[in-house]
């Protein structure tokens, strides 16, 4: 390769043609033949893959130089054309010179004087540093006009042109025909003199030059041909062309030796003209183009270079480089700003080159212990050594299992390991499309898990945990196979709802790396997890390693039934047909065809289904009615509405929906079984499902229909011999309707019992089952059902009715492992008694006694509802201990529903972030610099801290946004208690003692937001400026703003306002700004990381949601908005009739119809913000919208408006809609209608909901929106494009001059004051106001 080694210094570049003779000169090669490869696969001597040319097959060997496939770098040949002709890409430059030329001496037809003048100006360019062939315009301009040759007096004829490469000479009226002959027979005759005042430089440019007649051929290496799975090849598009080229060349060339006639030449020479034209450029205007047998254009010569995607912009301006990586990213609020999580896989493949030092060497011997698999570890060694021929050379090995232990035993200094990306590690990140400086900037790795960049660390749990589903347990490492088709319990602010998994993760725990803990509560319940696992507690969310002994977790108290794998069949087709035969039932084949359509045939224990099946068929056989027949088969369900709800939910998951709830209210008659009557009053909820195919079902699963008093029958069969869990579905469900309410003695500490009933006529009393069944179930449960006999009522059908009571004691087991399912109050209640029963017992335990006595002070179950019971069954536990443990693997799930958590061993705990449902799947680079020097320049130039500031306006671009935002806001405008305060500063890593209380309220001691977000501002900060939230009053009262609008810190400390966007947000914030430039980059850093972690512990401790009750509005502000908009109507009205009239006023500068316009705009514009005004006045700042909205972290208040109160007119191009039918933009109004309504004013609110025509117009303002986008960003990317191309090569010295790649001067001074617009303080050099009040902040001024 020594021989085409490239120079390291490059002289000058001069741009020319290539000679006839300098091509054949390069040639290796004369190419005859149009063939390729022989039969055998071998390439042609002579033809286009001759392997003079250079070779691309594994095998071969270059006859030009010897080299072999990767060696070679390819040579050129050529092909003698048998008549010249044109190069398409000169025509142009042809054309003008065949004007500008006498074709019969081929002098410039200029005077000699004029001649002499422009050669002189040329000189004089050249000398000044111009460009000198500007000149040559001039030259074209002039001699083009000339008819008769100044040199040798013959009359010039004029040429005429024709795309792309005809000319023609004129004599009178006369057109003739010029052949490339002709033409180049012209351009020989110009002398070397005359060339200069073309433009041409004739040592390297000769015009006769642009016309060929001898064509180089690129080598093979520059058009290597591919073999196919078929084994066929498939040649390049330039070789397919030069085929052409050959194959017509040799033909012309045998017709004109065979003396064929000038038609059949001409037409050969033609067609060899556009070949040779179609090589050089397939777009030309005016030539079809060459197409290849599928239809393709083929892509030739200029397409190659040109374009986005041809070789400048594709692979020289843009290229795709090594030791870069690409991936989604996701956000982790846990990481500095200036820090990129980078996934393991990733950190193992990208590698840093490291020499080895006397200071690292025992380090890399443990990474190269490590080998390349196991993170940190080495990729490759490099060491130089001398080889045989005395000169140096690197050798590079790969490290493997088999010689990583050698190498770490021989490693020596000087050597160069390929070490993986580390913690620290500088790397660059960029986001395409790279539109400014911030878009590419250096960060430190973080190697974290998983497979995006910048994620959230995970979280995970001990195999052995339990995860509490729809009324069962599962062993966490037991959902391995089954998560896709479970549903777990979740917690939506302490709501219980089931939600489906989107991941499940079981890893190494070793691998993993994290400390694992065991954590046992005060009632003895235990779960081992990851530190970084989040754990609910009274306090927020914390992480495993954040919990202490005494902190309160969040329990949701239970001992259900585990789940068991049973793959039974419970019903199935034939069952199905047996009852619809049996009730002599129609529609066989739909009622089958719709249970197989939701899945419920065939049905087994280990579906999901089945657990609904066995709570409805409970609910039924309690509370519910099945009426089944041929004409009005219907299941009733009855209970509270919350409850009711319930059901339907779980009928949705069958596939069923419910008729609507209905209110039944009325009086009956009751007959007790003395014959004394007694009426009673009463109101309930029911609602229906009228679907026989779900009657069907629910025959066949055992339940019983019409009149249950007067027929005998017991627990379905399928139900008795379930797995454990599904008779607890059953159970829980039939106990929700029937069981009475958990209910405390008198003495408040033990329960009452727990007690349902069954009536049946006197015939059937003694041989009920159902009784039997349940009996018998219950023991399996560990619970003891006692029954007694009571008399009953006289039915109105003349039947006598006993009852049976019966009770059931043992009422810890009933709660913690059954319960009442379709009953949230009762099942509340059992939750809260379970947990209540549990302390009792400890208790118990604890002091040895068996029970309590009249004088044990025990607390009540009312008071512990009070103190320890949170909402709908959740209660809190403390802590008594936490230890390190060991365990093999650690599992996690994650849930598609927003909340992230799920029930672990009864302990509320978040899951694994959502890695696939939160971001919106934007990828980014990352790029690890190779050398010390470009670690050194990234460090110094680009990490994050460095660009906080933007060059675009000398203000913050890098700042808090959002929850952030919301968060600072929450934090300065409150107080906080000892253990939030404590929580915030350590959570903003800020591990200062706490001062003394600055209040205290209740006897609790409160600590200042104001003070603890200080602890993130530098010492000797000053600073006094206006907060977002600024009312804009009249007299500004500075510190004495009732709003807290007003900021001052003194001495770095947050003495009045509150924080928002304009303190620390993106874009806006002053802190900030004032910070960097104070006092540097890394204070800056520092404080973004402290105050916006801080800003998010406060959020989560104090809640900060929104949702559609944040834009309601009371009547009266509904009705000042109806008043205020029927107001803007009208005076559309009287505007209309006025314009009618002929009466309207007309506006400066307007007509009539833009007046009616610019006064109908107004007064819809002022009733918008008239509505807004009164919805703003009704929406105060405890409302979460609000504060969002005024603090700057999202929105504005004309968003509130249009949700709240009125959307206001909608414009396409700025004006009202009046584009769409005639005389009218829509049919539902009338013809010639000018009204607010017509033409897109949208009276109502997101709230209220729009009308359809609203909706419509709607829909027209906001198409117009996206069009705009996408055209503006089309417009400004072309923009940058072309600017970025004028400038890229100005660049300012160290004089402070900026001068372009010649050296030429373009500004004396940058920006010719010489100030970094970064620098500056948003567009000032210097911003007076603010040293000035810095000083008069210092003396108390």
């Amino acid at each position: 390769m020594e021989r085409y080694e490239i120079p390291k210094e490059i002289g000058e570049i001069m741009f020319g043609l290539l000679s006839p003779d300098y091509i054949r000169q390069m040639s290796v090669a004369k190419i005859v033949t149009p063939d390729t490869y022989d039969e055998d696969g071998y390439p042609i001597d002579g033809g286009l893959m001759d392997t003079r040319l250079g070779v691309i097959d594994p095998g071969l060997v270059c006859k030009t130089c010897g080299g072999r496939i990767g060696e070679c770098p390819g040579h050129f040949g050529h092909i003698e054309l048998a008549k010249p002709v044109i190069h398409i890409g000169f025509a142009k430059t042809i054309y003008k010179i065949l004007k500008a030329v006498c074709p019969h001496c081929g002098r410039v037809a200029i005077s000699e004087t004029k001649r002499k003048e422009i050669l002189e100006k040329m000189e004089k360019l050249e000398r000044d540093g111009g460009n000198k062939w500007e000149v040559c315009e001039e030259v074209y301009k002039e001699a083009s006009k000339v008819t008769i040759c100044p040199h040798c007096g013959e009359i010039k004829y004029d040429i005429k042109f024709e795309k792309p490469t005809t000319y023609y000479r004129i004599d009178g009226n006369e057109e003739k025909t010029l052949t490339p002959s002709d033409v180049r027979e012209i351009l020989e005759k110009i002398p070397d003199e005359d060339c200069i005042l073309l433009g041409l430089n004739p040592e390297v440019a000769r015009p006769e030059w642009m016309v060929l007649t001898v064509l180089p051929v690129p080598p093979v290496t520059v058009r290597p041909s591919i073999t196919l799975e078929t084994g066929e090849r498939s040649e390049d598009d330039l070789t397919h062309k030069l085929v052409d080229i050959i194959r017509i060349n040799n033909r012309l060339e045998e017709n004109i030796e065979g003396g064929a006639p000038n038609l059949i030449i001409e037409d050969l020479w033609n067609l060899l003209q556009y070949h040779v034209n179609t090589y050089f450029d397939n777009e030309a205007p005016g030539i079809p183009p060459a197409k290849h047998r599928s239809g393709r254009p083929l892509k030739t010569l200029a397409q190659r270079l040109k374009g986005k995607e041809g070789r400048f912009r594709y692979n020289l301006a843009g290229k795709r480089v090594n030791f870069s990586s690409r991936t989604v990213i996701s956000p982790d609020p846990c990481l500095s700003i200036n820090e990129v999580g980078v996934p393991e896989v990733v950190a193992k493949e990208l590698t840093v080159p490291e020499k080895v030092t006397k200071y690292n060497i025992e380090r890399i011997r443990q990474l190269l212990r490590n080998g390349s698999e196991k993170h940190p570890g080495v990729n490759y060694v490099i060491r130089k050594m001398i080889g045989r021929d005395g000169t140096e050379q690197e050798y590079k090995v790969k490290i493997t299992e088999s010689n990583k232990d050698f190498w770490a035993e021989n490693i020596r200094e000087g050597d160069i390991v390929e070490r993986h990306l580390m913690d620290g590690d500088i790397v660059l990140y960029n986001r395409q499309p790279s539109l400014h400086r911030m878009s590419i900037m250096a960060h430190r790795v973080r190697v974290l898990p998983y497979r995006t960049f910048r994620h959230n660390l995970c979280v995970c749990v001990d195999g052995d945990t339990t995860v509490l589903l729809d009324g069962k347990l599962i062993k966490i490492k037991d959902l391995e196979d089954k998560w896709k088709d479970v549903k777990v319990l979740t917690s939506d602010d302490l709501n219980p709802k089931l939600t489906s998994l989107s991941k499940y993760w079981k890893l190494n725990a070793d691998e993993y790396g994290k400390k694992i803990y065991k954590i046992k509560t005060e009632l003895g319940r235990e779960i081992i997890a990851t530190e970084d696992h989040p754990f609910y507690t009274t306090n927020g969310r914390k992480r495993c390693g954040e919990l202490k002994v005494g902190d309160e977790v969040i329990i949701y108290p239970n001992d259900f039934p585990m789940f068991e794998d049973d793959n039974r069949v419970i019903v199935d087709e034939e069952k199905i047909k047996k009852v619809i035969n049996n009730i002599g039932g129609t529609y066989k084949n739909k009622i089958i065809n719709e249970l197989k359509d939701r899945k419920l045939i065939p049905l087994t224990y280990n579906d999901q289904k089945a657990s609904i099946l066995a709570r409805i068929v409970g609910h039924v056989m309690g509370d519910g009615s099945l009426i089944i027949n041929n004409k009005n088969s219907r299941v009733v369900f009855r209970g509270d509405i919350e409850d009711l709800k319930t059901i339907k939910e779980d009928l949705k998951e069958l596939g069923y929906d419910g008729e609507e709830i209905k209110l039944h209210e009325g009086e009956t008659e009751i007959t007790d079984y003395n014959g004394k009557k007694r009426i009673i009053k009463g109101k309930g909820y029911s609602f229906e499902v009228r679907k026989k195919s779900l009657c069907i079902l629910l025959k066949a699963l055992g339940c019983v229909g019409g009149d249950k008093t007067k027929k005998m029958y017991g627990i379905p069969n399928w139900i008795k011999t379930a797995p454990k869990y599904i008779k607890k579905e059953f159970l829980s469900a039939y106990f929700g309707s029937e069981l009475t309410t958990p209910k405390i003695r008198n003495h408040g500490t033990s329960f009452k019992e727990l007690s349902f009933k069954i009536a049946k006529i006197e015939e059937i009393f003694d041989e009920d089952r159902f009784i039997k069944d349940i009996k018998e179930m219950l023991k399996e449960f560990g619970i003891e059902l006692k029954v007694r006999v009571e008399e009953g009522n006289l039915r109105k059908d003349g039947y006598k009715t006993k009852v049976y009571v019966a009770s059931i004691y043992n009422h810890k087991e009933f709660f913690g492992r059954i319960g009442y399912t379709y009953a949230n109050k009762k099942e509340t209640l059992a939750r809260y008694a379970y947990e209540y029963l549990l302390t009792k017992e400890k208790y118990l335990k604890d002091r040895n006694i068996k029970k309590l006595e009249n004088n044990t002070k025990f607390i009540t179950f009312d008071k512990f509802i009070k103190e320890k019971c949170l909402k709908n069954g959740f209660v809190k536990e403390k802590i008594v201990s936490i230890e390190e443990t060991k365990v093999d693997y650690v599992y996690d799930i994650t849930t598609i529903s927003e909340t992230h958590n799920f029930i672990a061993n009864g302990f509320l705990t978040g899951n694994c972030p959502p890695y696939n449902a939160d971001f919106d799947g934007d990828e980014m680079n990352l790029h690890v610099p190779q050398s010390e020097e470009a670690r050194a320049e990234a460090e110094a130039l680009m990490l994050v801290e460095k660009h906080i500031l933007s060059p675009r306006f000398g203000g913050p671009i890098i700042g808090a946004i959002h929850d952030f935002i919301s968060g600072a806001y929450l934090l300065t405008s409150n107080y906080f208690t000892k253990d939030e305060a404590t929580l915030i500063l350590r959570s903003g890593g800020i591990k200062d003692e706490l001062w003394e209380p600055d209040k205290v309220e209740n006897g609790v001691p409160l600590y200042s937001g104001k003070k603890i977000f200080s602890k993130a501002l530098p010492k000797g900060l000053n600073l006094r400026y206006k907060a977002k939230i600024c009312r804009k009053c009249d007299v500004c009262k500075k510190e004495e703003c009732e709003y807290d609008a007003y900021v001052v810190i003194k001495d770095g400390e947050l003495i009045k306002g509150v924080i928002d966007k304009n303190g620390y947000g993106a874009e806006a914030g002053l802190i900030l700004h004032t910070i960097v430039k104070e006092f540097g980059p890394e204070a800056g850093r520092k404080f973004l990381d402290s105050a916006t972690k801080m800003a998010i512990r406060a959020v989560m401790l104090r809640g900060f949601t929104t949702g559609i009750d944040d834009e309601d509005l009371p009547e009266e502000a509904l009705k000042e908005i109806e008043k205020v908009l029927d107001e803007a109507e009208e005076k559309v009205k009287e505007i209309i009739e006025k314009y009618e009239r002929g009466e309207l006023e007309l506006l400066p500068g307007l007509n009539l119809e833009e007046s009616r316009e610019a006064y109908i705009s107004n007064v819809l514009r002022e009733a918008r913000d008239k509505a807004g005004a009164i919805a703003e006045r009704y929406l105060g700042l405890d409302n979460h919208a609000v504060i969002m909205a005024v603090t700057g972290a999202r929105g504005n208040i004309l968003n509130l408006t249009q949700m709240a109160a009125c959307l206001g007119q909608q414009s396409v191009r700025g004006k009202r809609i009046f584009r769409g039918y005639r005389g009218r933009v829509l049919p539902h109004f009338e013809k010639g209608d000018l009204g607010a309504r017509s033409h897109g004013f949208v009276r109502s609110s997101y709230k209220k909901g729009l009308s359809p025509t609203e909706f419509f117009f709607h829909a027209m303002g906001g198409r117009e929106g996206l069009v705009d986008q996408a055209v503006r960003t089309a417009q400004s990317g072309y923009m940058q494009r072309r600017l970025i191309n004028a400038l890229q090569d100005l660049k300012t010295e160290f004089d402070g001059t900026v001068r372009d790649s010649r050296g030429i001067m373009i500004q004396f001074k940058y920006g010719e004051d010489g100030i970094d617009p970064m620098l500056a303080d948003r567009g000032k050099a210097v911003n007076i106001d603010r040293i000035i009040d810095k000083v008069k902040m210092k003396y108390n001024q």
